[in-house]
């Protein structure tokens, strides 16, 4: 019990170093901030398209079409791809503002979120937050005073606990603000459209599980959390391994199937549909059982490691 209270009581200043420090809040108002960006796109294409439905309304109105019948006609489409000919075109641009505006609807505003930041934005920020939390006790040269007061397994499980914490502080706020932000914005347009033509959009729920969409997409923020958190162990410092991150990510491509982001990308096209803004690549096709283990693996294994390497290192020669 007594090394229990320790260890908590060591989280917490951890934490506490993280509000003083303004760290976390940093962290969220960039995470927020970057959701909102996807949420106003999402607002924008919604309105364009409603407003080329209406251009288009308007435009075979003018030429003496019965549009109102063409609202309560069939689409047609033939040919594929730039060749595509629609027979409807009023109906046609009528569906396409109802599944613009849709994306901001209920539950499809926290999916379209989950999409944007999961497989885009929360690894970069996480791995450059848990590089920082990792490393700042060899810049500030404090690891030496915190080793002498806890024993290292000690040290090590606090300042996972209170990154795990800062994880889903800044993973719940961006998800809730976002929410909020798209019901405001998809109360706005609905505002905007006779009710007559709103009634005529597609409102159903999506057939996808919010719930697995949520924790798949928590598991994926605390994966890089903790590969980030293994890096700043063993490079004692933020800029290697946030250059190295970076030249993972974005320079190296996929290095065949079991590539961590291929992996990632297999079991992220069985639960989401990518219906927004965002289109995570195909993947190299991998079981997804042995991609969700795979996943796992390296999550747990990321921590291990860093228990190891912490371990092993000299607390007093830095």
């Amino acid at each position: 019990m007594t090394s229990t209270n320790v260890t908590l009581n060591s989280a917490k200043k951890e934490l506490k170093y993280q509000w003083y420090s303004h760290i976390i809040w940093i962290t969220v108002i960039i995470s927020v901030f970057i959701s909102l960006l996807n949420i106003y796109g999402l607002k924008s294409k919604a309105t364009s398209s409603y407003d080329l439905y209406v251009k288009t309304y308007n435009l075979y109105k003018e030429e003496g079409m019965d549009v109102d019948k063409m609202l309560d006609m069939p689409i047609n489409i033939t040919g594929t791809g730039s060749e595509q000919v629609v027979d409807n075109p009023v109906r046609f641009r009528l569906a396409e503002a109802g599944e613009a505006i849709g994306l901001l609807n209920n539950r499809s505003i926290i999916t379209n979120t989950l999409e944007w930041m999961t497989f885009v934005f929360f690894p970069i920020i996480f791995v450059i937050y848990s590089i920082y939390l990792a490393s700042y006790d060899y810049k500030y040269k404090t690891i030496r005073i915190k080793a002498t007061q806890v024993a290292s397994s000690q040290l090590i499980t606090s300042k996972l606990l209170s990154l795990y914490l800062g994880v889903l502080i800044i993973f719940v706020t961006t998800t809730l603000v976002s929410f909020i932000a798209g019901y405001l914005f998809h109360q706005q347009i609905i505002n905007e459209i006779p009710n007559d033509i709103s009634a005529r959009f597609n409102t159903s729920l999506d057939h996808n599980n919010l719930v697995v969409q949520i924790l798949f997409s928590l598991l994926i923020s605390l994966l890089f959390a903790s590969i980030g958190f293994l890096l700043g162990i063993l490079f004692k410092s933020a800029l290697l391994p946030v250059i190295i991150f970076f030249v993972y990510d974005f320079i190296v491509p996929v290095l065949g199937k079991y590539d961590i982001r291929n992996i990632i990308s297999v079991v992220a096209h069985n639960i989401f549909e990518f219906k927004g803004r965002f289109q995570l690549f195909k993947p190299t096709p991998v079981s997804e059982m042995t991609s969700f283990s795979i996943l796992i693996a390296v999550f747990v294994l990321s921590i291990l490691l860093s228990y190891v390497c912490f371990s092993r290192q000299s607390k007093y020669n830095m």
